[in-house]
Order: C-alpha cells, then sequence, then structure tokens
C-alpha cells in the first residue's frame, strides 16, 4: 500500500485576519483557521455555521414543482384516492418511504409502499411494476429517492393514467421525465440555492410544506421525520454542509434527547438503538451501526422488514424485527470480511501491482455485497476496484466499483459504454451489468485508458494546522465539537504535531490498537494518545527501520531505550467514560522524525 501524502491546508488567511476573525466570532485562532479551511469567512457565515439551527434551512418554497406536489398530493388524499409510494432498498430510500406513508397516513390518505426486490427487479421504477401498480388501481405514484432517470417508465405510467410525484436527488443525465411534478434539486432551472440534500431529507421538507398547505399539525411526526432524514443523510454520504448538516445536527439530538427520556421518537429507531445498546447517537452510530442494520434487510431479506420497523407504532414487535435486523447484518458482516479476504487474494495472485484499475469477477460473492467488497479492497490497496459476480439473469454479470480520489469512475465507464447492459454512478462509485464475455474486454480497456501513476494511489491527508498536542487540551475539544456533525464535505479537524518522543507505548493486539505516551520537546510530562486500525502499519515501520534487537524492545514497551520519535497526523476528540469528559487524541497516521 502506497505511503499517504500529508498535505497542510494552506489557509486563505493571514495571522492578522485570523486574529480578528477569532476576535470577531469569540472561538480560538486554531479554530478560525479550522473554518476558514471550510470556506466560513465572515462573522455571519461562522454565527450560521457553529448555531446550525432548523430556523437556518434555505428555503423550501422556492423548490421547483413543489406547488404542484402539494396541489396533486392533497387532492389525491382528499378523494381518498390510493397512492403508491415507490422507494429503494437502501436506508435513503426506506426512510424516504416512511415518510411519506406516515405523513399521508396521518393525513387520512390511502397509500402503500413498493420497493422493488434488489436482485430481481435492481434499481429505481421498473415497467413490470408500474403495470402491476396500475392494474391494483393505483392513482397517484410518488417515486421517492429514485424517479428521475425513469422516463420511459413514466410515460408509461402516464399513459396507464396515473399521476406521478417524483421526489429524487440524483442527477437528471438524459432525459427529463414527464412527471406530473418533479421535486429534484439537481433537475435544470431549480432555484433551490442547496443541491444536496438526500432524498429522506427532501421528504421531509416536502412534508413539511404539505402539512401545512393541509392545515395539519403535525408537530410529533416531523419531529420523527427529522430523525429518519438526519440518519438516511449521514449513510447515503452526502456532504455534510449547508442544510444537510443543519438537519443531522439537528435530528440526532432530537433523537439522543428521545434516547435521555424526552420528546417523540420514531419508535423503530428508538427499538434498533436498543437492540444495539446504542445510549448516545453520533455519526458514527448512524452510519456504522444503525445503516448497515437497516440496509442489511434489502441486502439479505427484503427491504419491507426495515419499512416495516421505521412505520411501525413500537413494542414487541418491533423489538424482533430490530433483533432481525441486526442478526441478518451480523450474517452480512460475517459474508463482507470473507469475501473482501477472497478477493484482495485474487488481486494479489492476478495482476497484482501493475493493475491500474481492479476489475474482480467471483461468482461466490452474493451480488448484494459487492460495492461494500470493492470498497474494502480500494481501502486495502489504494486502487480503483469494481466486483463483479453473477446477475440473476443467466450469462450476466453484476457489480459495483468504488474509486479513489483522482480517478473518476463513472467517466472511465461511460468511455466504454456499449460494454455494459446498464450501467450508473458518480466520480467515486458505480453500479454495472453486462455480459460474462465483456469482463475482460472492461478489464483490459480500463488499464489502457488509465493515465495514473503509481503517485495517484497513496492516500492524502489534508492536515488543517500545525498543533503540538501540549496544546490539544480540553476547551480546544469542546470548542471543535461546535463544527460537527462531522462526515463527507466537513472532515473533523486533523492537526500535525513532529518530533514527539515516544516516551512509552502499550499494544492491545486483540483490538489493533496502540496506546502512545507522547513526550514533547521541552515539555515535562508526556501526553496520552491511541491509535486505531494500523497496528500492522506501526509493525511495517518499525521492521522497516529498526533491527530486531531494537524492535522487540519497541514491541515490548521499551520505546524510549530506542529513542523512538514521531511525527504524527491526529484528530482530537472528547472522550466521555463513567460520567467523566477528557481530550483525547486519535493518531490517524504516523512516519519517523527525519533526523
Amino acid at each position: 500500500m502506497p505511503k499517504s501524502k500529508w498535505l497542510l491546508r494552506g489557509c486563505a488567511a493571514s495571522s492578522a485576519e485570523l486574529a480578528e476573525f477569532s476576535e470577531k466570532t469569540g472561538v480560538s485562532p486554531v479554530t478560525a483557521r479550522v473554518l476558514f479551511n471550510r470556506g466560513v469567512k465572515t462573522v455571519r457565515e461562522a454565527e450560521d455555521f457553529l448555531n446550525p439551527e432548523l430556523s437556518r434551512l434555505t428555503d423550501f418554497t422556492r423548490a421547483a414543482g413543489l406547488a404542484a406536489a402539494l396541489e396533486l398530493t392533497a387532492r389525491a388524499v382528499g378523494e381518498r384516492r390510493r397512492i403508491i409510494i415507490y422507494g429503494d432498498y437502501d436506508v435513503d430510500g426506506v426512510a424516504s418511504s416512511a415518510v411519506l406513508f406516515k405523513a399521508l397516513r396521518a393525513l387520512g390518505g390511502s397509500c402503500a409502499c413498493y420497493i422493488p426486490d434488489r436482485e430481481r427487479e435492481g434499481y429505481g421504477l421498473n415497467e413490470a411494476a408500474v403495470r402491476l401498480l396500475a392494474a391494483k388501481g393505483a392513482s397517484l405514484l410518488i417515486t421517492c429517492d429514485n424517479g428521475i432517470a425513469a422516463a420511459p417508465e413514466i410515460a408509461i405510467a402516464k399513459g396507464l393514467g396515473l399521476e406521478v410525484i417524483v421526489v429524487d436527488h440524483h442527477e437528471a443525465g438524459g432525459e427529463i421525465p414527464p412527471a406530473d411534478a418533479l421535486i429534484d434539486p439537481k433537475q435544470p432551472g431549480c432555484p433551490l440555492p442547496f443541491k444536496e440534500m438526500c432524498a429522506a431529507a427532501l421528504c421531509y421538507r416536502f412534508v413539511a410544506e404539505l402539512f401545512k398547505f393541509m392545515g395539519y399539525d403535525g408537530a410529533n411526526l416531523l419531529e420523527e421525520f427529522l430523525q429518519l432524514a438526519a440518519v438516511a443523510a449521514v449513510c447515503d454520504i452526502v456532504d455534510l454542509t449547508g442544510d444537510n448538516r443543519i438537519i443531522v445536527k439537528n435530528g440526532l439530538d432530537s433523537l439522543n434527547g428521545a434516547l435521555s427520556g424526552g420528546g417523540p421518537v420514531n419508535a423503530g429507531l428508538k427499538a434498533l438503538l436498543e437492540e444495539k445498546r446504542v445510549k448516545k447517537i453520533t455519526e458514527y452510530e448512524a452510519g456504522f451501526i444503525i445503516g448497515p442494520c437497516v440496509n442489511a434487510a434489502g441486502r439479505l431479506a427484503r427491504a419491507f422488514l426495515a419499512l416495516r420497523l421505521l412505520t411501525g407504532p413500537g413494542g414487541e414487535k418491533a423489538r424482533q424485527t430490530a433483533a432481525e435486523l441486526s442478526a441478518l447484518n451480523e450474517r452480512r458482516k460475517s459474508m463482507t470480511a470473507s469475501a473482501a479476504q477472497a478477493a484482495v487474494a485474487q488481486y494479489e495472485a492476478a495482476r497484482g501491482a501493475e493493475a491500474k484499475v481492479v476489475v474482480l469477477y467471483n461468482p461466490e460473492i452474493h451480488e448484494s455485497i459487492a460495492g461494500i467488497v470493492a470498497g474494502r479492497v480500494k481501502d486495502k490497496i489504494c486502487r480503483p476496484v469494481i466486483v463483479l459476480t453473477n446477475a440473476a439473469e443467466s450469462g450476466f454479470a453484476k457489480g459495483s466499483g468504488r474509486s479513489v480520489e483522482g480517478y473518476d469512475m463513472y467517466a472511465g465507464l461511460f468511455a466504454h459504454r456499449e460494454l455494459f447492459t446498464r450501467f450508473g454512478g458518480h466520480k467515486m462509485a458505480a453500479g454495472m451489468t453486462l455480459p460474462l464475455p465483456n469482463i475482460e474486454r472492461l478489464t483490459d480497456r480500463l488499464q489502457d485508458g488509465c493515465s495514473l501513476s503509481c503517485e495517484d494511489f497513496a492516500p492524502v491527508i489534508r492536515v488543517d494546522a500545525p498543533l503540538p498536542v501540549s496544546q490539544a487540551v480540553y476547551a480546544l475539544a469542546k470548542e471543535l465539537e461546535r463544527a460537527a456533525p462531522f462526515g463527507k464535505g466537513n472532515k473533523r479537524p486533523l492537526f500535525g504535531a513532529k518530533n514527539l518522543l515516544v516516551q512509552t507505548l502499550k499494544i492491545y493486539e486483540s483490538k489493533n490498537t496502540i496506546r502512545f505516551d507522547f513526550l514533547e520537546e521541552g515539555a515535562k510530562r508526556a501526553v496520552k494518545a491511541l491509535c486505531f486500525g494500523k497496528l500492522d502499519d506501526f509493525a511495517e515501520l518499525i521492521a522497516e527501520n529498526y533491527g530486531d534487537y531494537e524492535a522487540a524492545k519497541i514491541f515490548g514497551g521499551s520505546a524510549r531505550t530506542a529513542d523512538l520519535r514521531l511525527d504524527i497526523v491526529y484528530n482530537l476528540e472528547i472522550n466521555e467514560y463513567n460520567g467523566s469528559v477528557s481530550p483525547e487524541i486519535r493518531v490517524k497516521d504516523f512516519r519517523l522524525t527525519q533526523k
């Protein structure tokens, strides 16, 4: 794996400007620089960023298609016509479906949900489903988290007499569908200034306007929908900026308030949090504990299982469903781990380091985890990776790809689009179906068409500012938390420190964790730091640079005798344990200090 490149973010302000900004906003110079690095450069922008209240959301009444969608929905509800919500099988699609379903039911609407089967039908609206729903009496079809790319299918729905509303957040791409109302900030001409909301957030905002339009006081329900939108935004990996950050911050705060004993809560989310023994939910718990359980239903069973949880009343049935989802996810994790291990071995045994874009075909991999496996392999080898397995249709392969910074996977695949029966995606990820004989052609063409060098494969770590570990104190950690929630588009601040003497270290091999005690130049007391998940990298660093005797001393806990000095990049976080709080340095990468 290539060594990471550390780059210091170039701050657009001078020391004097940062000092003035710090004074006017009431934050430390370190936090001022972090804000500047995120494009927050005025006092007004700082107020909006540091105080992300719901009142600061952009005006959703400006959304193209909203007025028509409100009229159509209100009329269908009032006339008790059959409304079908057509969702998707991932967290965003399930949460979107749940928001619309509960809202329409509360308004007295006659509605049901349809979520396509991942393996049999695949993503998005399909003709067979449209014809089935029309035959069963559907009058209004509302797609959520899909529909913008379904012009032919929506034309068929219209021909069958259905009214169609699309609520989607994907790129329009080709032909705009002939829907009666189209809510998608990315559609041409939409004046909404913030374009990056996930589908569940769009549904939450649409429903809020629908409640106003129909004179319904649904405050408690809107609190639930905010919670669902927050979890969906984290799991769909949208940029946590602007409206997304506001929704996630307030939605997670709402969930935590409910968990601590007050306020309305989505009963299904609460049951799942209790099943996973989550007492406080942050971006991590949403994205890596709750989201995967919801996704597991669509991967290994049917997404209706998760939808039933999020739309149900709670109680024993919810607890049973939450336990079932948790068990499915444990099974998915086991499948993923073994499949990723097999995929890495396949890569190493085949083209190895010479492959620029890695294409792996393995019919034993379950289709639903191909994307996760591709991501795992990509993280390990720092190359764009496509993992293919057999499709449900005989003679075809189906899979997903995950890319690295610097390689546009969508563009790479689009150049050879004649090889696919279906494909789509964006720069960093893609999904595809192709005839089995085309796999080798695709592999060869992607290698020939890729201009990346070995340098391009090295992961880039962007450091916000140099910060001695002695200055990584609780007050600063607390202040930096005001920049949360963290995620795509708003990474947790990353700092750098050099020439740290490792006074002592302790290795927890079973937890893949290292505890360092760093002594800074001129300091009298060592500072504790933790490093998770990089024990193999540390062992490799020591083996490359020290003899067996010295390496044995280092791993035996006698780092001081080896005069081991490291440069590190780290996050500063707050550790809460048994009611006490303290600052915690989490080392994200390290290298030997150059003498």
